[in-house]
């Protein structure tokens, strides 16, 4: 098997996916981020001791292509993982989810692709227009690990990729007893350790 997961990241523009992979990859966060001009993706590598596996994860972003739903079929092309992002406080986005992203996926991506249901912005739970229970009864629906995140706040981001990466490796790991999971980018965590070193970041079309 391929040590390389490509994961791909979709949902409505201002959902905050290029704010997840910037907290993950390089650990930080610019809400005044700008969009750049084509997808590009990132690459981080996590050693799992317990598979006795090392992965790297490329992580795709749409870019703001997302806006005008003209993303290619490149985009798509051997992803293990597809993370469909919401706005907790934009019911919209959530909407957008269930009407158009997910339909995208499934028709864009193999059968033995992996989905995960972010819920991001999870700091402004007092402006929470999307109850947690509503998102997790749909993931169950589509078979999606769910997750609530900030990317503001740093909080299941790790997590979030961790998993992803033992889907790849384990397609029918779950994350219910969070077991693995430790939101210090892995530190004091015997079951993973990710990669401090320098991150790939890459323009796909440019």
């Amino acid at each position: 098997m391929s040590n390389t997961c490509k994961i791909v990241l979709v949902g409505d523009s201002g959902a905050g996916k290029t704010c997840i992979i910037s907290r993950f990859v390089n650990d930080r966060f610019d809400k005044g981020q700008m969009t750049t001009a084509c997808p590009s993706f990132c690459t981080k590598e996590i050693n799992y001791p317990k598979y006795k596996k090392t992965i790297n994860l490329d992580i795709w972003d749409t870019a703001g292509q997302e806006i005008y739903r003209s993303i290619s079929k490149l985009f798509y092309k051997g992803a293990a993982i597809g993370i469909l992002v919401y706005d907790i406080s934009n019911q919209k986005s959530f909407e957008s989810i269930k009407e158009y992203w997910y339909k995208e996926l499934k028709e864009n991506t193999e059968d033995n692709t992996s989905f995960m249901l972010v819920g991001n912005k999870a700091d402004l739970f007092e402006q929470e227009q999307v109850k947690e229970e509503e998102a997790k009864e749909y993931a169950n629906s589509i078979n999606a690990d769910f997750y609530l995140t900030s990317a503001k706040n740093n909080i299941r981001i790790t997590d979030l990729f961790v998993q992803c990466g033992k889907k790849f490796i384990d397609p029918n790991s779950n994350d219910k007893n969070n077991e693995d999971n430790d939101d210090n980018e892995g530190k004091g965590n015997k079951n993973f350790i990710i990669n401090s070193g320098e991150n790939k970041t890459k323009n796909s079309c440019c």
